[in-house]
């Protein structure tokens, strides 16, 4: 695996993995999990560090950004 260090591993969020869920939806309301896809600093993680699908991700990008609009989540 070229390009990650050694003991490092991959965030994966929705629909990856052994436990593949496809009944899963992004929403907006469910800000614990929305924060698990938001660094610290406020910015969301990109596709290679969630696992998410191209489709899963602008989801994923819509649901954070009406969260924060409504004040759910912070900006930063």
């Amino acid at each position: 695996m070229r390009g990650r260090q050694k003991g490092k591993r991959r965030f994966r969020g929705f629909g990856r993995g052994r436990a593949r869920r496809r009944d899963i939806e992004v929403d907006y309301k469910d800000v614990g999990t929305l924060q698990k896809f938001v660094s610290q600093y406020g910015k969301i993680h990109s596709r290679q560090r969630t696992g998410l699908t191209a489709r899963r991700q602008r989801q994923l990008k819509t649901a954070i950004k009406n969260a924060r609009y409504l004040g759910l989540l912070p900006y930063n």
